[in-house]
């Protein structure tokens, strides 16, 4: 995929479909979803797998309940899972606007030095 977004959540289920929903509606669709479960322990695994199961491109990683670790360490996680040529992040209680990652990829297209 051109970029792998990488999602840490903890007990998100309030929150966590809306966001998986603002990145399916992106208008550049090569990309892959790494939700990063850092242990949480309400619905938020299933939410996250129920969507998955519905599109390839979204995978779930999973630290076991409790054993949470903090965002860092799951966007590290997601880092070393992910397949794309760039990266980028969405907390579990943010969105993306529809042409995030169109607009994104146009800047890094137009200056290919930019680190």
């Amino acid at each position: 995929p051109r970029v792998t977004i990488i999602t840490p959540f903890l007990s998100a289920e309030e929150n966590l479909a809306e966001a998986i929903a603002s990145v399916r509606a992106q208008t550049v669709t090569d990309w892959e979803l790494l939700r990063v479960d850092d242990g949480s322990t309400d619905n938020s695994v299933k939410i996250a797998n129920d969507v998955a199961a519905a599109d390839p491109r979204i995978k779930v990683l999973r630290r076991p309940p409790g054993s949470k670790r903090g965002a860092a360490a799951a966007r590290n996680a997601g880092i070393e899972a992910g397949n794309g040529d760039l990266f980028a992040f969405l907390d579990a209680d943010d969105l993306y606007e529809p042409h995030m990652l169109e607009t994104v990829l146009a800047a890094a297209d137009a200056n290919p030095d930019a680190a």
